[in-house]
């Protein structure tokens, strides 16, 4: 994939629903918006660095229900995909359906046996049906408000043939600010990569609604 450097607009309908990574020197990457099949780098201070740059990647995955399916490895400083990982299916994880994403914490001394290189493991959770958001229209006369999504992923992005491994948390979750959420969820999870089973998920104290 070749890079293809050129201007964008910084209005508001470019950098709507646009993901942003925060990067190892305090700055971020933007990564897509509404019909923007780009990313960008922003630094510490929040002036962009350097121009936005084309993805086919995201031009791929613009339909609602397809950019929920897929993720890469990505290298920013060659705007190259190194490896598409296997498509975590029974949702959707992204906008509007948000799910919630983290890499979890890198011990230096833990390697795989098979290659030299630290394990990384990537788990995604909650979320919704592909469905839900056009079924919850406010403009539907037969509005339906679908359940969350309980199951939370987990990935080993550092294995060579990694696979989906899959978990049930105590509750459904989606959509982390709980802006839009009709019965939000007010109890935080604690979740404990090492243990098995029931015991990986442990239930907090209730969080105060405002």
């Amino acid at each position: 994939m070749q890079a293809q450097a050129f201007k964008i607009s910084v209005g508001p309908y470019h950098i709507m629903y646009a993901t942003q990574v925060r990067l190892e020197d305090g700055g971020f990457m933007v990564i897509g918006s509404r019909k923007s099949y780009n990313y960008e780098l922003v630094m510490s201070d929040g002036r962009a660095k350097g121009l936005a740059m084309y993805s086919a990647f995201i031009s791929e995955t613009s339909d609602l229900d397809e950019n929920n399916l897929r993720s890469i490895l990505f290298n920013l400083f060659r705007n190259k995909v190194i490896k598409e990982f296997p498509r975590l299916l029974g949702g959707s994880r992204n906008y509007p359906a948000s799910g919630m994403s983290a890499l979890l914490p890198i011990r230096l001394n833990h390697k795989t046996n098979d290659h030299n290189v630290q394990v990384q493991v990537v788990v995604v959770c909650g979320g919704a049906k592909p469905k839900a958001y056009r079924l919850a229209d406010p403009e539907r006369k037969d509005r339906i408000l679908m359940n969350a999504l309980r199951d939370c992923g987990r990935l080993v992005v550092s294995n060579p043939n990694p696979k989906w491994m899959r978990e049930n948390m105590p509750s459904r979750r989606v959509m982390g600010d709980m802006l839009h959420a009709a019965v939000p969820n007010y109890h935080p999870v604690l979740f404990s990569p090492d243990k098995t089973g029931k015991d990986q998920f442990r239930v907090l104290t209730r969080v105060c609604s405002v």
